[in-house]
């Protein structure tokens, strides 16, 4: 028959694995530094570590004051301590078996400013990252639109030949290739050449517009308005993809970001 000490010992064990949030704790350590971000969060992590407390308490072990989060490592069980006050985590402590206890983490305004950050850069790369996939998204919604009007002007025209005025693109002979298309009465008018040229004065506008690269491709992970992607021919510099100067400092980073956000 179990006893009282029993079923609460169980509620202990019972809350720490169902409460078992080591990962949003680290996770406000990454970005915040460990302080909570508003009232509902402080209240949310302060009233697991209450509840914790009083189990224990009732248990006979007395509170910890740190809510705690477990795991396993090459079979070597640990668990970290998250110590608190009314602002956020204080304090990590690790304890295992071997190595007894070992602060792993304490605030501190180093951490702090480490960690804002990094949060700081984390969000300026998800704004750019959305921006870009807009700039992508639009690349992609053209290219349809100018299939399909390609094909009503000859039945035959496709997504390849695209691609081959993409080719054209690649080489750098895309407006040589439509001009000389165009400047020939005998074949100018033929319904594919029309198409061909219509698909190339298409890509042209994109290049012109910063839709599509000089090359003729979409967009990948680096955009002109925020990194340097100039090439010598087919050869990257050392400056490739590098942040623009404008982009470098934290307020600049920040204005992005909410503009992004309000958008």
């Amino acid at each position: 028959m179990k006893t009282i000490k029993n079923i609460i010992t169980e509620e202990i064990q019972n809350l720490y694995e169902a409460n078992d949030i080591g990962g949003s704790l680290w996770g406000l350590i990454k970005y915040t530094g460990g302080y909570f971000k508003s009232e509902k969060q402080r209240d949310f992590f302060l009233g697991k570590l209450e509840r914790q407390n009083r189990a224990a308490e009732r248990a006979g072990y007395g509170s910890t004051n740190a809510l705690m989060s477990g795991g396993e490592v090459y079979g070597n069980s640990y668990t970290n301590f998250f110590y608190m006050d009314n602002e956020g985590v204080t304090k990590v402590v690790k304890h295992t078996r071997a190595g007894g206890d070992k602060v792993t983490w304490e605030r501190s305004a180093e951490n702090t400013a480490k960690a804002l950050s990094g949060a700081l850069n984390t969000d300026f790369h998800k704004a750019m990252r959305k921006y870009i996939d807009g700039y992508n998204e639009q690349y992609k919604q053209i290219q349809a639109d100018a299939v399909n009007k390609a094909k009503q002007i000859h039945q035959d025209a496709s997504e390849r030949d695209w691609n081959t005025v993409v080719t054209y693109a690649r080489k750098g002979e895309l407006k040589r290739q439509v001009d000389a298309m165009k400047n020939e009465p005998r074949i100018a008018e033929l319904p594919f050449i029309k198409a061909s040229i219509y698909l190339g004065e298409v890509l042209q506008k994109m290049i012109d517009d910063g839709i599509a690269q000089a090359d003729g491709r979409p967009w990948g992970n680096f955009h002109p308005e925020f990194h340097n992607v100039e090439k010598s021919g087919a050869n990257y510099g050392e400056n490739f993809g590098k942040l623009l100067p404008q982009w470098q400092t934290p307020e600049a980073k920040q204005e992005f970001i909410d503009k992004m956000a309000s958008e």
